[in-house]
């Protein structure tokens, strides 16, 4: 079997669409789960509402359902492929992560999608992507009755897939760019974002593995 290159762009065509007032199906395995009030990281405990675009945190939503947060990135890094199996790098002021982890361990992707709304509780307005793909400018994806969905995303879902593998990755910048926080999610899993992360997501990709 041919090895894909680690993707960055979408390397083949997404399945997108919208949906209007969609209520996600419980992802099997996961209740929605609201984060405590802050980040663990080291030793310190980062409120949400301390985040920003501009903020460099790397975060890991845990399979046990519990959050990680790094500020070094070559720590979330090894984090990654430890927990995951996922292969993320530093190129260019930008983070690229391989969006294919089973394929490089010799394993079938399972089906998986993500699914992205406007409003929290997984409502409202929402868009599906499916994987290996990303979009590294949501500013390019159209918003339902105009505009774009770049700073729209308050909730998450992501259904299918490895259990315990990774589901979908967020950035705060365009192309995942740094500084700025980073967010990985299991599969599985329902996750409302609070503080600083709701309404500031610029990039989005979906995990096949």
């Amino acid at each position: 079997m041919m090895k894909r290159s680690p993707i960055f762009l979408a390397a083949v065509a997404p399945l997108l669409f919208t949906v209007t007032m969609l209520a996600a199906p419980p992802a099997a395995g996961h209740e929605g789960v609201r984060q405590p009030g802050c980040i663990p990281v080291g030793e310190e405990c980062i409120p949400f509402d301390e985040v920003t675009e501009n903020t460099e945190i790397y975060v890991g939503w845990h399979a046990d359902q519990t959050l990680q947060g790094f500020t070094n990135f070559n720590s979330y890094a090894q984090w990654l492929q430890s927990e995951y199996g996922v292969t993320a790098r530093r190129e260019n002021g930008r983070v690229v992560f391989d969006f294919t982890p089973g394929e490089s361990q010799g394993i079938t992707p399972l089906a998986l999608w993500g699914t992205f709304y406007n409003k929290t509780d997984f409502t409202g307005t929402a868009f599906v992507l499916n994987p290996p793909n990303a979009f590294n400018d949501l500013r390019n994806i159209s918003y339902p009755g105009g505009g774009n969905w770049n700073n729209k995303i308050s909730s998450v879902t992501t259904v299918g897939g490895a259990a315990g593998g990774a589901g979908a990755a967020l950035c705060a910048r365009v192309g995942c760019a740094t500084p700025g926080w980073v967010l990985v999610v299991d599969n599985q899993t329902r996750l409302q974002l609070l503080g600083g992360f709701n309404n500031s997501a610029s990039f989005v990709g979906v995990f096949a593995g």
